[in-house]
């Protein structure tokens, strides 16, 4: 379970790296909407780790990029 828990982080860290390279072509900024499911399970009995960052910890960390973003995060 665990190499499975790393084999997956390590393919949505890659994805978000790949996905990186096309922003460096656009000059616009263009405003980013993350839809989900509701599921009535608290973050604390999921099986992997589930980090929760809301609008006021993005801005307070001022982060350029995602990337940075991700990589602060206690579960990376």
């Amino acid at each position: 379970m665990n190499n499975l828990v790393k084999a997956i982080r390590s393919l949505v860290f890659l994805s978000l790296v790949l996905i990186g390279f096309n922003a460096f072509a656009e000059d616009e900024v263009e405003e980013v909407v993350v839809t989900g499911s509701l599921i009535k399970v608290s973050a604390q009995n999921q099986a992997v780790p589930v980090d929760v960052i809301g609008r006021a910890e993005l801005e307070a960390q001022g982060s350029p990029n995602m990337i940075d973003v991700i990589l602060n995060l206690p579960s990376m």
